[in-house]
């Protein structure tokens, strides 16, 4: 199973601590039991009710003198056994630590490339992680058993090693990326057939700090690997390089850099942030903050494709690149007053064969605790939406998409104060929002006390999105947590 090899790490450590017979100092922790139950709609008797046991703990055993945290959760439906959901286990030796997990987020490469982004997070996978320095060199290495690739998903490798020079000398980076999904066999009436995406990825990057606030860098990659779909099958060779500087001028913070690629760069593991294949172009941010109560942020981006895209035949198999420009232009600006504050924001795109501009605005009366906004224009509908108080305790938000006919209430109760406990404290949350031909309920009550707490919710949380948690079954909830 993907997890076993966090099982079997997990109980060789607890093991182990359990054997050396060490008091635990400075531990504490935390658990909780949830019982979940989600009904049938047609009453049919199709509900179901699952446990799930969470526990969270971080100490150092007395003797081994190394720091250890410890996440799991389990979970328990009806004439089912356990089943690991969660888990962590992270051992901080010196200036170390090595993380072994499962279903866990994982961080992303943070290159100028984006070379490997964390929204390629797989559902159930498992990995370890270890990250280490000594003196100016840094080391990290990631191994997934599963990574969402764009095409076939697979296993992944990552090192990426940093070196940090004296002086002028600069810092240099080294990452190194492998995946490879092995074959994967398809068996339709048609016919079977069988498919492939693997990829291996060099990158070597430098930033130089050429003044106190100037840093220029630059980010080489060298790709291979193939891409085999039902209707064809092809060997890939890509090339990329991406150059910039950023540096501070008076109150102004800046930063620009330009990039191009050839048609055979195209990452499995990226983001909509990472240069696409074939691509060449330049980016551009300039923030001015004179003091806090001010700010102004203007972004631009060209982004073309180069000229060996025009020249592949269209009929050829598997190269569908992108020939179109793209324009791109993002400000911002920021003011707060003593009483009142507000910020707007334009948005304008462009391309060969599409247009459209968008406005985002803000405005907060503070003495009042009132908000008003909203959004128009772009890719989504537009929306209005406000916030304002009930009582110094209790805060209501507004939600409208005109052009969808969705609107959203909430109401928030924080911090009331418990007539028996002084200490105790009460939280709630009531929305209710509908669209045509539905409605979306979500209650939920917590009340936190010194060494613990416990929660009660009907229906499932939205984030105070209007487009999330629709066509949800009947469910209810019930958490209890404790300290220790």
């Amino acid at each position: 199973m993907r997890f076993s090899l966090f099982a079997v790490l997990l109980v060789s450590a607890l093991i182990s601590l359990g054997a050396a017979r060490v008091p635990l100092t400075l531990a504490r922790g935390w658990t909780e039991l949830e019982i979940e139950w989600v009904g049938d709609e047609n009453r049919q008797g199709d509900s179901s009710m699952e446990l799930l046991h969470s526990l969270g703990w971080q100490g150092q055993p007395g003797q081994l003198k190394v720091p250890v945290e410890l996440g799991l959760r389990w979970s328990k439906n009806k004439g089912d056994g356990l089943s690991l959901q969660k888990g962590e286990l992270i051992l901080k030796p010196a200036q170390c630590e090595l993380r072994i997990f499962h279903d866990m987020g994982f961080r992303s490469t943070l290159d100028p490339m984006r070379l490997l982004s964390s929204v390629r997070r797989a559902d159930g996978a498992g990995g370890l992680e270890l990250r280490g320095t000594v003196g100016p060199a840094s080391l990290r290495g990631l191994w997934l058993d599963q990574i969402d690739n764009i095409g076939d998903n697979g296993p992944l490798l990552l090192l990426d090693m940093s070196l940090g020079m004296p002086g002028k000398l600069g810092k240099y980076r080294y990452i190194y990326l492998s995946h490879d999904s092995d074959w994967q066999w398809h068996f339709p009436q048609t016919g079977a057939y069988a498919t492939r995406t693997a990829r291996q990825t060099h990158s070597l990057m430098g930033t130089w700090h050429v003044m106190e606030s100037f840093r220029a860098f630059t980010q080489i990659a060298v790709l291979s690997g193939v891409d085999v779909r039902k209707t064809f099958s092809r060997d890939i060779q890509g090339f990329g390089i991406l150059s910039g500087a950023e540096g501070r001028l008076w109150d102004l913070n800046w930063s620009a850099d330009v990039y191009r690629t050839n048609p055979g760069f195209i990452l499995a593991t990226g983001d909509g942030d990472s240069p696409g294949g074939g691509r060449q172009g330049v980016r551009a941010r300039v923030t001015r903050s004179r003091h806090r109560d001010e700010s102004l942020r203007l972004t631009v981006r060209h982004d073309t494709p180069i000229a060996e895209v025009a020249q592949i035949p269209t009929e050829l198999p598997g190269y569908v690149l992108s020939t179109e420009s793209m324009s791109e232009l993002d400000v911002t600006y920021r003011r707060r007053k003593e009483k009142f504050s507000y910020r707007i924001g334009l948005a304008w795109e462009a391309g060969t064969q599409l247009k459209h501009s968008k406005i985002v605005w803000e405005t907060n009366w503070i003495p009042n605790r009132l908000q008003i906004g909203g959004r128009f224009g772009g890719t989504s509908s537009p929306q209005l939406y406000s916030r304002f108080s009930l009582h110094a305790l209790v805060r209501a938000d507004v939600r409208w998409d005109p052009a969808e006919g969705w609107w959203r209430t909430a109401i928030h109760m924080q911090g009331l104060q418990s007539r028996w406990q002084k200490q105790a404290e009460w939280q709630g949350q009531a929305v209710y929002k509908k669209r045509p031909g539905e409605a979306y309920t979500y209650l939920a009550l917590q009340h936190k006390m010194e060494k613990g707490y416990w929660e009660i919710s009907w229906g499932k949380p939205d984030q105070g999105r209007l487009d999330w948690s629709w066509g949800k079954k009947p469910q209810m909830n019930i958490r209890v947590g404790r300290y220790f």
